[in-house]
């Protein structure tokens, strides 16, 4: 999948080395992705920001956590209204919300276009593989000096790590003691 990505770009791979056990997964996973990805996110106040989820209970969670922080976003899932998902996506487009939080459902039920993306994050790697090329493709890298995609993942990701980068880059990556990777 990683070579159906039109446009070169960074592409920061984070590895939570001690995702604990599966029950208390959800738990380390979010403090992680807090420490290590969202409050570098929250505390650079560049726009065009993009927090994919996976799963909609993550996004529930992802939606409450940001509301704690009082960063400034919309969240787009599959049960947002089709008004007012526009109306989000033009608030992101032109800056005035400068995170999108956006769920894998959406994604597979509408297939969004984004204007304004600069960076996507994903807390969890898509099911379906073609969505991160798909994601990754929708910035607009002539508007960007930049633009990054980094992506949070444990030994519990790996089925769709191994679709999104290959079955012996996951490998690799999984047994690395290295805990950040950089393709480009």
């Amino acid at each position: 999948v990683v070579s159906t990505i039109i446009n070169p770009m960074k592409q920061l791979f984070i590895k939570n080395s001690d995702p604990g056990n599966i029950e208390d997964e959800s738990e380390t996973k979010m403090d992680h992705f807090e420490r290590e990805v969202l409050n570098k996110v929250l505390e650079s106040f560049s726009p065009g920001v993009m927090i994919f989820v996976r799963s909609y209970f993550d996004f529930v969670r992802m939606r409450r956590k940001l509301d704690e922080q009082n960063a400034n976003f919309v969240a787009l899932s599959e049960y947002t209204e089709r008004a007012e998902a526009d109306r989000y996506r033009t608030f992101f487009a032109n800056g005035s919300k400068r995170i999108l939080l956006y769920s894998e459902r959406a994604h597979f039920y509408f297939r969004y276009r984004f204007k304004g993306i600069r960076d996507i994050v994903f807390y969890s790697l898509p099911d379906h593989s073609h969505f991160y090329s798909e994601l990754l493709n929708m910035i607009d890298s002539s508007s960007v000096q930049q633009p990054t995609a980094t992506v949070a993942f444990s030994k519990y990701d790996s089925l769709q790590l191994s679709r999104t980068v290959g079955l012996s880059q996951a490998k690799s990556m999984l047994s690395s003691d290295t805990e950040t990777f950089l393709m480009a």
